[in-house]
């Protein structure tokens, strides 16, 4: 029952992130055109980058935080651990957020392949999306902590508050001015509201646990923790470069609207990516408390049940969007592009296969 709960509680944020997805698409192709749409796609893109730069310090914290459930640890352990990453992800925040604003103006002029929109106020796009990715980098510090403490309800209730503000929210800039410009600098105020939201809602979970003494900062936890969260940045940083190297090229070598193109059809596939991910997020933790505990029988059940229902929902799901794809995206569009028809039939095949694999991983991740 808890992990049904829990897949239950990830599977509605998904299901609100996906409603979100497909109700605003259609108006920000209308309104901005697949060149504007193009650069929201670059915007993703950039923010899919940044998050290898936690050096696998967000899954160690989820890890950590499971086990420190599963051996009944007092609150300072939680709170000494996260003052540690926390001074870790907010150094690296403003590095990447400061090479991306300094960066702006040649990517708007050598990396980007504008027509309608001129460099300069792509330049000015780039660097509000600087910010935007900057807060967005270390709201998942936070996340990943209440992953850790499964507290599934709370991390998906903030994570439906983000996306709404972010896609919803942005659908709503842009009907009170068509700009790129006013629509970015909204997306720098949401991502720090869902930043502090989200901060405090993990520090009143960990105040609830009773503690002996007052929590300090120490860096030997991120020390105690180098060698897994190597393993686990290198795992991100391959897994970044197989699902997203056909972006990073593409938005070089072709024209921002047949980018725009592409990145429709990526969002779509994405779609099947967020119900994988809800069942990682529901499974992975558990299986690091499990293992803390010693309950190795249950780990093994636990797991063969996870496989079963991944498989069970994402083929059949995989198999329909194949063959109904140009009718889904005549629903959706009102139209359909042979070109993003083949290139998202493509991807669903590849995000299946690879969701498949997510929860072998997120074992293997769990045991170090």
């Amino acid at each position: 029952m808890r992990m049904f709960r829990a897949i239950g509680v990830n599977f509605l944020g998904g299901i609100w992130t996906g409603v979100l997805v497909v109700s605003t698409t259609p108006f920000y192709v209308s309104v901005l055109g697949l060149e504007g749409f193009g650069l929201i796609g670059f915007w993703q893109l950039l923010l899919f980058i940044s998050v290898i730069f936690d050096f696998g310090l967000g899954a160690s914290l989820v890890r950590e935080f499971a086990r420190y459930k599963g051996n009944n640890e007092p609150e300072t352990k939680y709170r000494e651990l996260l003052l540690a990453l926390q001074l870790v992800y907010v150094l690296a925040a403003v590095l990447v957020g400061a090479a991306i604003y300094v960066a702006a103006s040649w990517l708007a002029t050598s990396w980007l392949k504008l027509v309608v929109i001129s460099t300069d106020e792509a330049s000015l796009v780039i660097k509000l999306m600087a910010g935007s990715i900057a807060l967005q980098f270390i709201t998942t510090l936070y996340s990943n902590g209440l992953a850790g403490l499964q507290q599934h309800g709370a991390m998906n209730a903030f994570q439906m508050l983000g996306n709404t503000l972010k896609y919803l929210g942005g659908a709503v800039a842009l009907l009170v001015d068509n700009s790129l410009t006013l629509f970015f600098a909204y997306q720098v105020f949401a991502a720090f509201l869902v930043c502090w939201l989200t901060r405090r809602q993990l520090m009143g979970q960990m105040s609830k646990r009773e503690t002996d003494r007052r929590a300090v900062f120490e860096f030997r936890h991120v020390r105690q923790l180098s060698r897994y969260s190597a393993g686990m940045f290198l795992t991100a940083l391959c897994g970044l470069l197989l699902a997203n190297v056909d972006r990073i090229v593409l938005s070089k070598l072709v024209p921002a609207e047949d980018f725009g193109r592409y990145t429709l059809a990526f969002t779509a596939a994405g779609l099947l990516q967020m119900v994988i991910l809800a069942f990682y997020r529901s499974y992975f933790p558990r299986f690091s408390e499990l293992k803390a505990s010693g309950e190795d029988a249950g780990l093994k059940k636990t797991y063969y049940q996870g496989c079963r229902y991944v498989g069970a929902v994402i083929v059949p799901t995989a198999v329909t969007a194949c063959v109904f794809a140009p009718e889904l995206f005549r629903i959706w569009m009102g139209s359909s592009d042979e070109t993003v028809i083949a290139v998202f039939r493509l991807l669903i095949v590849a995000t299946t296969c690879s969701g498949l694999m997510w929860l072998p991983a997120g074992l293997q991740q769990a045991v170090g």
